[in-house]
């Protein structure tokens, strides 16, 4: 079954489709495209491992879909299709599925946060609010000028964000412990820019910073969640900072918790443990 799954993905990545959100409709959404390579990448390396030649077929198609989505980085930020440019999908797809091409350490990825932190903050009046008032982090919705259900953030996408941060940490982790003489360079500038660090601090530094990143958007979710027992809904008002919508939304809970197990795992490579950061 996952085979013949993966087969009409081979044959039909350039068709005409909808996007996450079931509303527009593309031959080239971003967020389509980059799961196409991550779940060929994937089967692939799973084919190798039990020697069959699927593998070949399935790698040469996703450097295909690799290449013909590289066009998405505009030298501003990664755009989701060209008729809906900035789209929190596209988090949601960094996050996801950035392994195989813009990754979230990467100046990409970080330009694009940056352009999207404005779009949100803009957007949404719950925001403005909190960064006047001085509470840390953000909450991104879909897209501007959102209007269904009113057009709010969305918790899933925020966790997107958060687990954005903390794949970056692990990513520039990982290059510090495979090479103890690693020092931050031309490719993390953006990073630094956007995390307000400064010029010529250490990898480490970098990585605490991601870090804090992530759980300063955890925190502001918190903040609109955690006085409903638990239930976390699919959007929150933008001007009430209510939960709304649909009421207990899986998606919602599948997000936020992937996003814990990710900050889990960082930090237990690290060696710390809880709050420890």
């Amino acid at each position: 079954m996952v085979k013949k799954d993966l087969d009409w993905v081979t044959q039909n990545w350039e068709s005409d489709g909808c996007d996450l959100w079931e509303e527009v409709r593309s031959n080239d959404f971003f967020w389509g495209r980059s799961s196409f390579v991550f779940a060929l990448n994937n089967a692939a390396d799973f084919c190798d491992s039990i020697g069959d030649s699927c593998g070949q077929n399935y790698r040469s198609v996703a450097g295909n879909i690799t290449n013909a989505i590289r066009k998405h980085w505009t030298g501003n930020f990664i755009y989701e299709s060209e008729n809906r440019d900035k789209d929190g999908s596209v988090i949601h797809a960094i996050a996801s599925f950035g392994k195989y091409l813009f990754k979230s350490s990467s100046n990409e990825a970080a330009s694009t946060v940056n352009v999207y932190n404005k779009v949100f903050c803009e957007e949404y009046s719950i925001n403005q609010q909190d960064n006047k008032n001085g509470v840390p982090g953000v909450l991104y919705g879909r897209y501007q000028n959102d209007s269904y259900a009113g057009g709010n953030p969305w918790p899933l996408l925020t966790a997107g964000l958060a687990e954005l941060f903390y794949n970056a940490a692990n990513e520039v982790y990982d290059q510090v412990k495979s090479d103890p003489n690693f020092k931050l360079g031309a490719e993390h500038n953006k990073w630094l820019e956007v995390l307000n660090l400064e010029n010529g601090i250490s990898a480490m530094d970098l990585v605490k910073g991601h870090m804090n990143a992530g759980d300063a958007v955890m925190s502001r979710l918190w903040k609109y969640v955690k006085n409903d027992d638990g239930r976390v809904d699919e959007q929150i008002g933008k001007s009430s900072g209510v939960q709304v919508s649909a009421k207990g939304l899986t998606w919602s809970y599948a997000n936020i918790l992937h996003a814990l197990h990710t900050r889990k795992s960082v930090q237990k490579k690290m060696g710390l443990n809880g709050d420890d950061m």
